[in-house]
């Protein structure tokens, strides 16, 4: 039960740091679209 619970954090853990990188992704990809649009569209 122990290694289950240990290997089920281990999941949960690699599962959130994929979507705490992708959501900083995402966060980054609307800050320089936003950039671009700003800076390179005049």
């Amino acid at each position: 039960m122990k290694t289950w619970t240990i290997w089920g954090q281990l999941k949960y853990l690699q599962n959130s740091e994929t979507f705490v990188a992708f959501t900083i992704v995402q966060q980054w990809d609307r800050v320089l679209n936003f950039n671009h649009k700003k800076y390179f569209c005049d």
